[in-house]
């Protein structure tokens, strides 16, 4: 008898990917199965419950892509997907995709925050600058409205094309870290203007563009809704586990 369970194929499963193979395990309907670089990373994807498949395991890796939905987190390289400007190369990779699988569902992401990875690890570790630039707006989610919404998609399998993943307000970086701050008691890293910060070409270009985007499109489709719908919900939230 052949198990006809769902399965859920990681290629990179990383912080994200593996808060939406806990949502799938949890269900007790899904198989998980995830790639991993070497013995130690599998070892880590068996202790959360992913079967792993070393990226030099052919014949693993080709049973593993039998599997009925996949999510692929790994960035697009130069020349697109499977791994030039971040924006154009994201666009052929997308295109890339859709010419494979018409039916491919793109999740396009912004900031990721979550436990241990947020603006209160950041003042902790004595952060000592933070760069402004007026009128610059980023949207966020955290990463459990993150694997939420990707697991809103796997039980939509009709729907296809771009989605923006995010919450409800797109925000100035140095709001969210003085948010932090206040949380924590402690000073905020001081203010420091792009056009005079002593920042990398990378770093730069990270703040070239304001990046306030819609998540209304998954919303209609899916029904799903942020349950973080601001920075301040999200931080609140992490500051309370932490404490608690």
């Amino acid at each position: 008898m052949t198990d006809q369970s769902p399965t859920l194929f990681l290629v990179g499963p990383g912080y994200s990917a593996s808060r939406l193979a806990a949502l799938c395990l949890d269900t007790g309907a899904w198989r998980v199965v995830g790639t991993a670089r070497s013995e130690d990373k599998a070892a880590a994807l068996r202790e959360k419950g992913i079967e792993p498949v070393l990226t030099n395991d052919r014949d693993g890796l080709s049973q593993a892509a039998k599997a009925s939905h996949w999510v692929i987190s790994t960035p697009p390289g130069d020349e697109g997907c499977p791994g030039s400007k971040r924006g154009e190369r994201r666009v052929l990779a997308e295109q890339q995709w859709l010419s494979v699988r018409r039916d491919t569902r793109l999740v396009r992401l912004p900031g990721i925050y979550g436990p241990g990875r947020s603006q209160l690890d950041r003042v902790r570790e004595g952060k000592e600058e933070q760069i402004v630039k007026p009128g610059q707006v980023f949207s966020r989610i955290h990463v459990d409205d993150l694997a939420n919404g990707l697991f809103a998609l796997l039980q939509h399998p009709g729907l296809s094309g771009a989605f923006n993943l995010c919450d409800e307000e797109a925000a100035p970086p140095q709001d969210v870290m003085a948010y932090a701050a206040d949380l924590l008691g402690m000073a905020m890293p001081v203010p420091v203007d792009l056009e005079t910060a002593d920042v990398s070409a990378m770093a730069r270009s990270f703040y070239s563009e304001c990046k306030r985007v819609s998540n209304a499109r998954l919303k209609a489709a899916t029904g799903w809704r942020p349950h973080y719908p601001t920075y301040r919900e999200g931080l609140s939230a992490i500051f309370k586990a932490e404490n608690n």
